[in-house]
């Protein structure tokens, strides 16, 4: 009676975190950004934020529970990027022309769309993919000739307008509705333009943060009424 009666609890609490049900999935999501490893040219593990929506299909191949997914990204990235000098800059959108400045970089912003594959196990969750990544802008600090400093946008000359992330991902579901979770994500060839041709007078090239880093992140599905 005791076995029969164990079994039952235990089938009560798989249901209880069962794969969804619905054909359909979305959710937002937040997390923050960190690197494996110290060794890198940021002086600080934490190197940044990411929050979006997201969007998933379910479905079945045999008796594995899959889904498919897609999601909208702002992604806010700050690191230790090395300044850059350059002889002739002007119109900048805060509105000052120099003869000679140091630009400083200081963190990036990325639009993202992600593409994964889920595979779903009880509460345990792990999930494959690419993410497509757009640069909206660089915000950083120029340095005058007379030591004056503004902060605002400053060009993104040396930086990839775009590139591809590989990701892996493992996500643990608290309830059917929160799931926390760490996702991979390498940078093939890195987020700098090596083709880029700096302005004359450029003396120490860009550096980055290492291609390697982690999201640690929540997520909470939405409940739609039927």
């Amino acid at each position: 009676h005791l076995s029969i009666r164990r079994q039952r609890q235990m089938c009560i609490r798989d249901r209880s975190y069962s794969p969804p049900k619905d054909k359909f999935s979305f959710a937002w999501f937040g997390g923050a950004i960190g690197y494996p490893l110290k060794e890198n040219s940021s002086e600080d593990f934490y190197i940044g934020f990411k929050t979006g929506l997201l969007f998933e299909r379910n479905f079945q191949i045999g008796k594995a529970n899959m889904a498919v997914g897609t999601e909208l990204t702002y992604h806010y990235r700050s690191g230790n990027f090395v300044a850059t000098k350059q002889n002739e800059v002007a119109n900048y959108s805060f509105g000052r022309s120099v003869a000679q400045v140091k630009l400083t970089p200081e963190n990036l912003h990325y639009l993202e769309l992600p593409l994964y594959l889920k595979y779903q196990m009880k509460r345990m969750t792990f999930e494959t993919g690419a993410s497509f990544n757009y640069l909206l802008g660089v915000k950083g600090t120029v340095t005058e000739v007379d030591q004056s400093e503004n902060s605002g946008w400053v060009p993104s000359l040396g930086f990839k307008s775009n590139h591809v992330n590989v990701l892996l991902g493992f996500h643990y579901r608290i309830s059917d509705d929160l799931h926390i979770g760490v996702r991979a994500n390498y940078t093939p060839g890195g987020i700098l333009d090596k083709e880029a041709v700096l302005p004359d007078g450029t003396s120490i090239a860009l550096q980055e943060s290492r291609p390697l880093y982690l999201t640690i992140r929540v997520t909470q599905y939405l409940k739609f009424k039927k």
